[in-house]
């Protein structure tokens, strides 16, 4: 992390998509992101999120950062990445510990560290994230923040987030081999959820629906913290396939199509418009009407929606838990049709999830405010949310190390803990 004696940090946000790499580089001064630079470049080498072509990969990401350096000005040394795919595993768990009289910092690691202990294999899984939902002091529930509090047993709730250990390690040496030395990695959709939802939306009851190239993700969050997430392996590229096989075209002449006429709702398509579309091989061109391309792309945008909904329901969330509705956010969110065909599979009131802009500026901060760049803004503003101000030469490098200690130090973790206080009320 590129840092000066102003206490300003400069730093990359690496959303690593199935069908593209998306980088976006903010200077951080206290808690606000001044966005200097981005990039989003096509990649191949990634499927469902995890690293198939790892040579592939890295030419992308090298591309994607060294053309968003030049956009900003300016270099980077440090990441924060994007993690996904079917390898993510979520938990709840529960720590109960005793303590002498008085919550101290300590008290809040050792109960932090008791509620993930045996949760996880440290040689298989990496530790993401612990985020804690709630502390109960000699059964007293629904305390913030415990310390300083008078009690002999302190409890708290918890949401665990875990990732293969070989997804991630291959990840980083990608982002490492483009000349970033250090790579922080965060859960894309937690990334994504912070930077697009509200604290009312939290506390009212919210699922956002992460839908990329690769994986959909769904992240619920209820009573103001994060109580769910699920990965499914059907997303964008699979609406690009579609366009491929249907009209005999190139993937990436399907994308292009997809991005530029693609609707999601036939029904919204007023006028007879046709366009030009390349065929596979030496053939000449052929006129597609729009309608007739919505009609192939909305079976699998529904499908999608109804995979999600099937999911939440088979894990025990039925529409009336979401008081806030459903956000849709990610590239393929912002197909047109997108928001009221949503609508119609839920049948709840479903919003297009933005990057909020209240912490956020920079002259281009209007070129990069779409559902789009909710991943890399919002590790952005993950990093400035825990990056511990009092010692600006201390990087967190995760939540949890690999050694299964959930924070690196007491301070590191009474930070982190103050972090999700200020975040959540």
């Amino acid at each position: 992390m590129a840092s000066n004696q102003s206490g300003t940090k400069t730093i990359v946000g690496l959303d690593i998509g199935t069908s593209k790499i998306k980088a976006v580089v903010g200077e951080i001064t206290g808690n606000e992101i001044d966005v200097r630079g981005y990039k989003s470049v096509r990649t191949k080498g990634l499927r469902n999120g995890v690293v198939i072509n790892i040579e592939e990969t890295k030419k992308s990401i090298e591309k994607a950062v060294r053309e968003a350096e030049e956009f900003a000005g300016c270099e980077v040394d440090s990441a924060y990445i994007g993690i996904t795919g079917g390898h993510i595993k979520s938990i709840n768990s529960h720590g109960v510990v005793t303590i002498n009289n008085e919550v101290t910092d300590e008290d809040v690691q050792r109960v932090t560290e008791q509620a993930h202990a045996g949760k996880y294999s440290p040689s298989e899984e990496r530790m993401l994230h612990v985020l804690p939902k709630e502390f109960t002091l000699d059964m007293q529930e629904g305390i913030v923040e415990p310390i300083g509090m008078a009690g002999k047993r302190l409890e708290v709730k918890t949401h665990i987030i875990t990732a293969s250990q070989s997804a991630v390690r291959n990840i980083e040496k990608c982002v490492q081999s483009a000349g970033l030395e250090k790579a922080t990695p965060v859960l894309a959709q937690y990334a994504a959820s912070e930077a697009v939802l509200s604290d009312d939306e939290k506390e009212l009851g919210v699922c956002v629906v992460d839908i990329g190239g690769g994986t959909t993700d769904i992240t619920v969050y209820r009573n103001g913290s994060m109580q769910y997430t699920s990965v499914l392996p059907i997303a964008g590229n699979y609406v690009t396939n579609d366009i491929a096989i249907a009209f005999n075209t190139p993937t990436d002449s399907a994308e292009q199509i997809k991005v530029q006429f693609g609707c999601a709702m036939p029904s919204l398509i007023k006028e007879n418009f046709e366009f030009d579309v390349q065929r596979v091989g030496e053939r000449e061109p052929f006129k597609l009407n729009q309608r007739l391309l919505s009609e192939v792309i909305r079976p699998r945008m529904e499908e999608i929606f109804e995979n999600v909904e099937q999911r939440l329901r088979q894990d025990g969330f039925s529409k009336e838990m979401f008081g806030a509705g459903i956000v849709i956010t990610g590239g393929c969110s912002m197909m047109f049709g997108s928001n009221p065909l949503a609508e119609e599979v839920f049948d709840m009131p479903v919003r297009i999830g933005v990057p909020k802009n209240d912490i956020f500026t920079g002259g281009i901060l209007n070129e990069v405010s779409h559902a789009e760049f909710s991943t890399a803004l919002g590790l952005l503003q993950y990093a400035a949310q825990n990056f511990d101000l009092d010692h600006p030469d201390f990087v967190y490098q995760s939540q949890v190390n690999d050694s299964g200690s959930v924070f690196e130090s007491i301070g590191s973790a009474i930070n982190a803990i103050k972090n999700w206080f200020s975040k959540s009320f």
